[in-house]
C-alpha cells in the first residue's frame, strides 16, 4: 500500500490493534455504566500491549 497516493485527499493512519482500541475501554465503561447503574465494573491497569516503545 503507498500511503502517499492519497496525499491532500484523505487522512491514512496506520496504527496497531492495541494503540486503536485501547481508549475505547472508558467509552464502554460510561455506556454500561449508564445502562447498567447497580452493575460493578472495573477496568484494568495491566497494560496488555506487547509492543514496547523506547523513546
Amino acid at each position: 500500500m503507498n500511503f502517499f497516493d492519497a496525499e491532500g485527499e484523505i487522512i491514512i493512519a496506520d496504527i496497531g490493534h492495541f494503540e486503536s482500541e485501547q481508549f475505547t475501554q472508558e467509552l464502554l465503561l460510561d455506556i454500561i455504566q449508564k445502562k447498567f447503574a447497580n452493575f460493578a465494573l472495573l477496568l484494568t491497569e495491566i497494560d496488555t500491549n506487547p509492543i514496547k516503545y523506547y523513546s
